[in-house]
C-alpha cells in the first residue's frame, strides 16, 4: 500500500458521532450543521443520477446505493445529535436556575399544536383566577 495516499478534499466527519459526540454544546450544534451539509450535498448528487436516468445517460448504480446509504446514516446521526443536543440545553437550561414550570411550557410548546396550548393555558387561567377568589373569600 502507498504511504503517500491522497488526502480527500473534502472534510472527514465522524464515521459514529451519536456514539462519540463532542461534549461542548456548541461543537455539537457545529457537527450538526456539517452532517446537514453533507446531507444536502448527497441529495444534490442523487438529483443529478435522477437528471441522467431521464436523459438515458449511463448510471452507476453501486454509486447510488453507497450515496443513498450515506444519506440515511448521516440523517440518523443528525436525529441522534439533535436529541443529544435538546437534552444538553435542557440540562444546561436547568443549571441555570430556571423553573420547571418554565422548562415544562417550552417542551409543552414543542410537542401541542397551537390550538391544545391555547386551550390549555385558558384553562389554566381559569383556574388560576377560581383559585385566587378563594384565597381572597379566607
Amino acid at each position: 500500500m502507498r504511504e503517500d495516499k491522497q488526502k480527500p478534499t473534502y472534510e472527514e466527519l465522524p464515521l459514529d458521532p451519536e456514539n462519540d459526540p463532542p461534549e461542548v454544546l456548541e461543537d455539537l450544534e457545529v457537527l450538526i450543521e456539517k452532517l446537514q451539509n453533507k446531507a444536502a450535498s448527497i441529495k444534490q448528487q442523487l438529483e443529478v443520477v435522477a437528471i441522467r436516468e431521464k436523459q438515458n445517460l449511463a448510471v452507476d448504480y453501486t454509486r447510488v446505493k453507497r450515496a443513498l446509504f450515506a444519506r440515511a446514516q448521516t440523517n440518523k446521526s443528525i436525529t441522534a445529535l439533535q436529541r443529544i443536543a435538546k437534552v444538553r440545553r435542557q440540562q444546561a437550561a436547568l443549571k441555570s436556575g430556571n423553573s420547571f414550570e418554565k422548562f415544562f411550557f417550552e417542551a409543552a410548546k414543542e410537542k401541542l399544536a397551537a390550538d391544545v396550548l391555547t386551550d390549555v393555558m385558558g384553562h389554566t387561567f381559569f383556574k388560576m383566577r377560581e383559585a385566587e377568589k378563594l384565597d381572597g373569600k379566607c
